[in-house]
């Protein structure tokens, strides 16, 4: 998966720049302490956004394409020591992909699911509100089809049924005066295939990788 490389190098690019544009160590305290959109800082955050995702497994992979994300999220990352060390996230997560298995074309594959989280973001790491993290949590995964008229149908036999779900990733928020821009690469671990699967199958796994940028606020 050369995503979540991809974007770690991106998030390294963008804190050696702000290393070499920002001041002093005062004034980067400085900018560690949020504001919120109302004035006061609450830790609560609101933000909304999307992105691109695929299966990570070859026949989930093969019979799919390339497709969008899109999350809303509720987090709430409390202030402690004029800093953020940690923050919970409740989240959203909608998707589309082409389906492509033999005899059908223009099909899509839906998700729904819901997901919590738990962001780890270092203290010391944190300078002029570019806060890098990691994460990692859990969630449920409901999957669905959609076929033109007259290709017949796919068959999605547990297309009723959650997929427990194990989301986890990196990824770097921008702060400042009660707006944030998140910037993230995510891998979710699902043990559970009956959706998409070749007969003998040995790598059934539905697991997935996706890179999602959002906008929000702090309340």
């Amino acid at each position: 998966m050369k995503s979540i490389p991809v974007l770690g190098v991106v998030i390294s690019g963008v804190l050696a720049g702000a290393l070499l544009l920002g001041g002093s160590p005062a004034e980067a305290q400085t900018w560690a302490r949020h504001k919120g959109l109302l004035g006061t800082y609450s830790g609560v955050q609101l933000s909304l956004g999307g992105g691109v995702t695929r299966f990570a497994r070859d026949t989930p992979r093969d019979a799919t394409n390339v497709g969008g994300q899109w999350e809303v999220a509720l987090g709430y990352a409390p202030e402690i020591a004029d800093t953020h060390l940690f923050a919970f996230e409740a989240a959203y997560i909608g998707t589309a992909q082409g389906l492509t298995p033999a005899g059908v074309s223009n099909g899509t594959l839906w998700s729904h699911g819901f997901e919590g989280l738990v962001r780890l973001q270092p203290g010391f790491a944190t300078w002029m509100g570019i806060e890098p993290y990691v994460f990692g949590g859990m969630g449920a995964t409901w999957f669905s089809t959609s076929v033109p008229t007259g290709q017949g149908s796919v068959t999605v036999a547990d297309q009723n049924n959650a997929h427990f779900v194990v989301p986890v990733g990196l990824g770097v928020q921008f702060r400042m005066e009660g707006l944030l821009i998140d910037l993230r690469g995510a891998y979710r671990f699902r043990f559970t295939n009956d959706l998409i699967r070749a007969s003998g199958d040995p790598d059934p796994a539905l697991d997935s990788w996706s890179v999602t940028g959002r906008v929000g606020v702090d309340l």
